[in-house]
């Protein structure tokens, strides 16, 4: 079964909706990056997963990691706003 996948069962003669929702846990850290803007690397300004951080060119902070849901990072790979 997929994630969002829409299931049906007839109970007594009536349809039954759900939709199942897999939730997975992801590991988030801080990173240093190159900023063009300052000529520095720059610590990051949200938690990313490591995926995002290497498309990023950058370099974990390991003592950071965090363990979320999957639902609370965007689809780059960052976490939403607030949720730390």
């Amino acid at each position: 079964m997929g994630e969002g996948e829409v299931h049906t069962v007839a109970d007594d003669g009536k349809a039954i909706f759900w939709r199942e929702s897999l939730m997975a846990d992801v590991e988030v850290y801080y990173f240093m990056a190159w900023d063009p803007d300052t000529g520095q690397n720059v610590r990051s300004k949200r938690p990313a997963t490591m995926e995002a951080i290497k498309r990023r060119k950058g370099e974990p902070i390991l003592d950071t990691r965090s363990v979320v849901d999957s639902q609370q990072v965007d689809g780059n790979g960052f976490l939403l706003e607030g949720r730390v």
